[in-house]
């Protein structure tokens, strides 16, 4: 008796109607174009689970399919096996559950769910079932007894989506009461775009072998991958993986409620390319991206990895209409899929094709290609130390000399234009950052020498010190990077420490912090990327992960937590390779929420004012491709001692140097070498998703300047400044250039 027969006498036991005899008949395994994966077997399921819609293996021989209102039913796939067993009864039988529709899996724990109402679970050794209402459900996924869900749900006062949460993990032996959100809506509270296009199967979430947690959304662009706990430590950005947002190209809520509401929904998602499910692969989560072409469905499967790079292998088979879809799983080298057809009232069947299970093995190597090759300069090894070169120690204080003027740089049509462009004087040569203080002055960072506020009115005071330099009693070590509000000033060298300070109270806190890659401040919230110690006083260094963290200066960052990790883990490696490199940008936007570009690991992230993740973009498709992935151990330890090495790896990618917090999103001053000198644009990530550029008409004279910016009241002000290094045959760089410009037409701040 082979399998099929099998299932027929399941049918014949649910009091259903045997299917023709032609029904077990096995389809011959189509040729696929290699690599992609070798079919070992494609049958044609009976009409007792013709409305099977997902897939989960039970054992090596046997796999759990969810039937929709029939239940889920375990099934042996040897034709020598036992018959199908019921696992979740359907919603016909005495308490039974309503939808079978998706399915989770794992050693001890079967979950289902239907499209909304409730997820129900039981224990594998117990028929009892368990459920937690749920109003709207996209996906789920089980790893042992953590369970995962993607959809939409209301508080507990009876508001739907107030907190904007769409992704949640919990545990069942816990009964879910500690299930916590862990992406949200970017349309923020109420869930809009889970309301207008959660009706729709665009989304998946699962687990990966080793504990991580894989989240597409579907709703909105990104991909987000958290670790056990729930951190965010990945993220991609569906449009450059050829991936679309079903919600992207809604107009308003009048289309909105239309699709959802009536059968158009199905011929809107049919427009775009969106993942029907992730299989957890060992060498990196697999996405079957869906398409039509020609009337009938197709699917991709895109292999991910964490170094950024991505493989792309086409399946060997198609849905016969453009109402298909495709669910799998993996188990031991082994992928099942279950290939069904949507059928909706109004259309013109009343059954869909039979649902056809197949049975593949992957055909790829375990280690794919990088896509990216990674570009390393040849440099032999100095024989003498190197170091980058700051200020002297005693430096003079501010001179009241008028500085030294420049014509404006005509700007390109639509791009910055240039108001002003002076040379700073020597007492300012090594200024490095800058800060609008109010509407006619500026901060500057100026390393050693301290933090000044400088009038751009010739009128005006003189220079003012704000936090001393290191020369000076209780002064400050390195004020190279500054962060400004209506309240405070904050500044931080590379390493060791921070300080900052009330504008009407010159005393200074301070806070230890071992690396320090950027720093932002609005009003008392405080944001911080790089890496430090652990405060437990075991001296250990970045345990948990986390590369950058929020607090506020009113509670001294007592209250500091982290909100972003990196991609490797505990220890941070990403971050130690690179983190002596100025990689990495944060800022405050307008309406309170954060920008946080790690740059030693791939991604833009946007936070709300709370800390919550709300949207990603991903760095390749912007064209920055500064991550630190690719180094090995021996490449980055050589960068840590020779800067000018370093240097030179840096200019061969494009990199973050400063955000500008425009009120239409990010403006990311991304730069670039070329020629032997130093170019920039500017590149605005509307919050609607699209992305701008414009150029920017500033350079360096050669290929070691950097470009820091400040947005304020419709002006941009810039530093232009050269880094110098031992052994690089200058003692002094290059006067820093202080340049006021208006922003490109038509964006604001």
């Amino acid at each position: 008796m082979n399998m099929l027969a099998l299932l027929t006498g399941l049918a014949v036991a649910l009091g259903t109607a045997s299917p023709p005899a032609t029904a077990t008949d096995p389809k011959p395994a189509p040729s696929p174009t290699p690599p992609a994966i070798r079919v070992l077997s494609d049958v044609t399921l009976p009409p007792a689970f013709e409305w099977a819609s997902d897939v989960r293996w039970a054992s090596d021989k046997s796999v759990y399919l969810g039937v929709a209102v029939e239940g889920t039913f375990e099934v042996s796939l040897d034709p020598a096996g036992p018959p199908p067993k019921e696992m979740i009864p359907g919603r016909s039988k005495p308490g039974g559950f309503r939808a079978s529709k998706p399915i989770a899996a794992s050693s001890q724990y079967l979950a289902a769910a239907g499209p909304a109402l409730a997820v129900t679970w039981r224990r594998l050794a117990d028929p009892d079932l368990e459920e937690e209402p749920f109003d709207f459900i996209q996906g789920i996924d089980l790893q042992e007894n953590r369970l995962a869900i993607l959809g939409a749900r209301r508080d507990e006062k009876g508001g739907y989506g107030t907190d904007g949460a769409i992704a949640w993990i919990g545990t069942l032996d816990k009964k879910l009461t500690d299930l916590r959100p862990i992406l949200y809506d970017i349309a923020g509270p109420g869930t809009p775009n889970m309301g207008r296009c959660g009706s729709l199967p665009a989304g998946a979430a699962r687990f990966l072998p080793e504990g991580s947690l894989l989240v597409v959304p579907g709703v909105q662009p990104g991909i987000s991958l958290f670790d056990g706990g729930g951190k965010l430590i990945r993220t991609w950005d569906t449009a450059s993986l050829g991936i679309d947002s079903t919600c992207g190209g809604m107009t308003d809520d009048v289309q909105a409620q239309k699709i959802m509401v009536s059968d158009s929904r199905f011929a809107w998602l049919n427009q775009w390319r969106t993942v029907d499910t992730v299989l957890p692969l060992p060498g990196g989560p697999g996405l079957l991206v869906r398409s039509v072409e020609n009337g009938h469905t197709r699917w991709d499967l895109k292999i991910l990895k964490l170094d950024g790079t991505a493989r792309t292998f086409a399946l060997p088979f198609e849905g016969g209409s453009e109402f298909f879809h495709l669910k799998g799983d993996v188990r031991a080298g082994k992928i099942v899929f279950v290939l069904y057809e949507t059928v909706f009232d109004g259309g013109e069947k009343n059954r869909p094709t039979p649902p056809r299970l197949i049975v593949a093995e992957r055909a790829w190597p375990d280690e794919l290609p990088a896509m990216q090759v990674l570009r390393l300069p040849t440099i032999e090894p100095r024989p003498e130390s190197s170091s980058l070169r700051v200020a002297p120690a005693v430096a003079p204080s501010p001179p009241a000399t008028k500085p030294v003027s420049r014509p404006p740089i005509p700007a390109t049509p639509a791009a910055i234009g240039v108001v002003s462009d002076i040379d700073l004087p020597p007492a300012f040569e090594w200024a490095s950052d800058v800060r609008w203080a109010s509407d006619n002055s500026v901060y500057l960072g100026v390393s050693v020498v301290g933090a000044f506020e400088i009038s751009l009115d010739p009128a005006g005071p003189p220079p003012k010190e704000m936090i001393p330099g290191r020369s000076k009693p209780g002064g400050f070590w390195a004020s190279q990077k500054l962060a400004a509000s209506s309240s405070y000033l904050v500044a931080a060298g590379p390493a060791l420490v921070l300080t900052w300070r009330r504008l009407e109270d010159p005393t200074r806190e301070e806070e230890p912090f071992d690396n320090i890659q950027a720093i932002d401040l609005q009003g008392s919230r405080f944001a911080i990327v790089g890496g430090q110690r652990d405060k437990d006083g075991k001296g250990g260094y970045g345990s948990d992960g986390a590369i950058a963290w929020i607090g506020t200066l009113d509670k001294k960052l007592a209250d500091l937590r982290p909100i972003l990790y990196d991609v490797k883990g505990p220890g941070v490696p990403t971050m130690n390779r690179c983190g002596s490199a100025p990689l990495g940008a944060v800022r405050f936007l307008p309406d309170g929420s954060l920008v946080v570009i790690p740059g030693v690991q791939p991604g833009v992230n946007l936070y709300d004012a709370s800390g919550k993740l709300v949207r990603t973009w991903d760095t390749p498709t912007l064209g920055v491709d500064t991550d630190c992935l690719g180094l090995t151990e021996e490449q980055w330890r050589y960068f840590w001692g020779h800067p000018q090495e370093r240097q030179v790896w840096l200019n061969q990618h494009r990199m973050v140097d400063t955000v500008l917090p425009f009120q239409e999103g990010p403006g990311l001053v991304v730069r670039r070498v070329e020629e032997g000198r130093t170019r920039w644009e500017l590149k605005l990530l509307r919050l609607g998703g699209t992305v701008e550029t414009y150029g920017i008409p500033i350079e360096g004279s050669n290929e070691f300047f950097n470009l820091e910016g400040d947005l304020r009241a419709g002006k941009i002000v810039f530093i232009l400044h050269e880094a110098l290094f031992y052994g690089g045959g200058k003692d002094h760089p290059t006067p820093p250039r202080l340049i006021v410009a208006s922003p490109p037409m038509g964006l604001a701040n």
